[in-house]
């Protein structure tokens, strides 16, 4: 599977049953953060942070949360002015992949819905771009990260597949590209994750932000 955030896998913890946080390192200067939440899906944290408390979800699947993180970051933008998302057009592509290499990270990963590679491809051309079809990219959303996922962010992943999130950089390590009107979790594989989130512990508020 294509990865949107570095998946770390943690080893198990004898004689502790499930986790419910964990502590996790991040880079001083790479605020806001954004880390998973026992009751919204999505908590950012504000400030210069060195450790972040996260919580592990235990009822979500792993594309459920990469199409969420998305939304999330389409979200942010449209509130935060950053720059970082553009229409699904040649010069939005050109805007998003110019907005990662502002920042520096020169090499960099596109990641597109299924029905959507060869056109992404035939974009990419000889740029040096890696295109990635997946199942959980949302409809008509095309989305630029580091190839580096590190530089984005971390998918903690236990050995009962639970899943926490601990991402910075969000307003500069990742970029995205839509088409206009399209809905968030579109995609069929968000759309089924989504109802089992649903029928599991209610439906989810995806932003709830929060300074910790």
């Amino acid at each position: 599977m294509i990865d949107l955030l570095h998946p770390e896998v943690m080893g198990d913890s004898p004689g502790k049953g499930r986790l419910l946080y964990g502590e996790f390192p991040v880079p001083s200067d790479t605020g806001p953060y954004i880390i998973t939440g026992k009751g919204s899906l999505f908590l950012w944290v504000g400030g210069s942070r060195q450790i972040l408390r996260s919580a592990f979800r235990y009822s979500l699947t792993k594309e459920y949360i990469y199409a969420s993180f998305v939304e999330e970051i389409i979200e942010a933008n449209e509130r935060m002015g950053w720059g970082s998302c553009h229409p699904l057009n040649e010069d939005g592509l050109e805007s998003a992949y110019g907005y990662l290499r502002y920042y520096g990270i020169d090499e960099v990963d596109l990641i597109v819905p299924l029905d959507q590679y060869e056109k992404a491809l035939k974009w990419a051309g000889e740029s040096g771009v890696e295109v990635f079809e997946v199942g959980w990219c949302p409809e008509d959303t095309w989305v630029f990260v580091p190839k580096d996922r590190s530089l984005l962010g971390v998918l903690v992943i236990t050995s009962d597949n639970s899943y926490s999130v601990i991402a910075h950089n969000p307003s500069r390590g990742i970029s995205i590209c839509r088409a206009p009107d399209k809905e968030a979790l579109s995609d069929g594989v968000a759309e089924k994750s989504l109802q089992k989130t649903r029928a599991v512990e209610g439906s989810p508020v995806l932003c709830d932000e929060s300074g910790g």
